[in-house]
């Protein structure tokens, strides 16, 4: 993958603790705007056109659980504001990991960088803008249990904006 074929910053370069806001430098590709990070009033301002749209998934011993929940996708070259929520939900030394999965209106699967969380009841969530610029057809995410580096168990929820 190109690394400025997908687009992320914010919370999708950089989960944070509940209580603290993601902040990020922009990704490769992205602009000082597209790092910006949204606060509770923003939410308050997209349109009810434009989302939410949500997109979850946990793996089957529940050890990680996450979701994303997309705003403003109101056309396939729109930026869309996204928040990522995370969980740790098993006592097995396992983290807890998520990505955004978008895919292009070419058909091609793109993968953000995986973003962890490690001990039981770790909760981590931020937010972030994703834009591509052929489009986006369909976004998710993928969720997993990494030991190590090596990924144990996934599940990926990617769909388009009307399912």
């Amino acid at each position: 993958m190109k690394r400025a074929a997908l687009a992320c910053s914010g919370g999708l370069a950089m989960l944070s603790a509940l209580t603290t806001p993601a902040v990020a430098s922009p990704a490769e590709g992205t602009s000082s705007r597209a790092a910006s990070v949204l606060g509770a009033e923003s939410l308050t301002q997209v349109s009810a056109a434009a989302g939410p749209h949500y997109r979850s998934c946990a793996t089957k011993g529940v050890g990680a659980s996450g979701e994303a929940e997309i705003y403003g996708w109101t056309q396939p070259g729109a930026e869309l504001n996204v928040k990522l929520s995370l969980l740790d939900g098993a006592r097995d030394g396992n983290s807890a990991a998520i990505r955004i999965v978008i895919e292009g209106v070419d058909g091609k699967r793109r993968y953000a960088a995986w973003h962890r969380v490690s001990g039981f009841g770790k909760y981590k969530e931020g937010w972030g803008t994703v834009r591509h610029a052929r489009g986006i057809n369909k976004i998710g995410v993928q969720v997993a249990e990494f030991r190590g580096s090596r990924l144990v168990e996934s599940c990926t929820d990617v769909r388009g904006p009307s399912s």
